[in-house]
């Protein structure tokens, strides 16, 4: 995918001509504590943090001295990048945002908010999708994505998601199932070894157990 599809349209611009005041007043109106500054050439320059303007002097006639986290810092992203880069981008640089330039003119296309970012994650991890989620436990060496996906092929349920946390030398496996139906799976997994830690159904969200794994993927890729 592009990381085109990932801006979000309604987070606006900075000019370095902006004066402080100003600046705070549009991140009031627009409810963020941080935004790009980009200048007439639509050239990406960095973000600038509420915090970093209240620092400022009332009698500063404009922003363009105080770009706080500039674009040596890694707060933006090239439209090329991969979802994963995004992620480890974001958590390294603890910022609810990163700026998107082109790849060939470095232009300013937008920025990818934290919310996107999530929004994104829920439907590549389709967990907008009902189903039912079951969690097992392995040894690493007797982990195969095949054969799960087999034991729940066997049982006419698809696999639409599947996701490792490691632990030591085990693993643990949570599958997401087209369906809500997960008993004849657990039973086929249970024959071929595998220990079944949680069981969830098909009505219920999995919002938490998403953000959970979302943080397991972030802390795996500041290793």
């Amino acid at each position: 995918m592009n990381l085109k599809e990932l801006i979000d349209e309604n987070i606006p611009i900075l000019k370095p001509s902006d004066k402080p005041f100003e600046a705070l007043s549009i991140m009031d109106i627009n409810q963020v504590k941080i935004l790009p500054i980009v200048n007439n050439e639509n050239e990406y320059l960095g973000l600038i943090s509420e915090e970093d303007l209240n620092e400022i002097s009332t009698e500063s006639k404009s922003i363009k001295n105080y770009i706080k986290y500039n674009i040596n810092q890694y707060t933006y992203l090239t439209e090329n990048q991969h979802i994963f880069d995004v992620l480890s981008k974001m958590s390294s640089s603890k910022l609810p945002l990163l700026a998107v330039i082109n790849n060939t003119t470095k232009k300013y296309l937008g920025v990818i908010t934290e919310t996107t970012l999530i929004n994104y994650m829920a439907n590549f991890t389709s967990s907008n999708m009902v189903g039912g989620i079951i969690e097992i436990i392995t040894d690493i060496k007797n982990y195969s994505p095949a054969l799960i996906t087999t034991i729940v092929e066997n049982n006419e349920l698809k696999v639409m998601g599947l996701f490792t946390n490691i632990k030591g030398n085990e693993i643990e496996v949570t599958i997401k199932l087209n369906g809500p139906d997960t008993s004849s799976v657990v039973s086929g997994l249970e024959r071929y070894g595998y220990r079944i830690k949680n069981i969830i159904n098909g009505d219920h969200k999995y919002s938490d157990l998403l953000e959970e794994r979302y943080n397991s993927l972030i802390n795996y890729l500041n290793v």
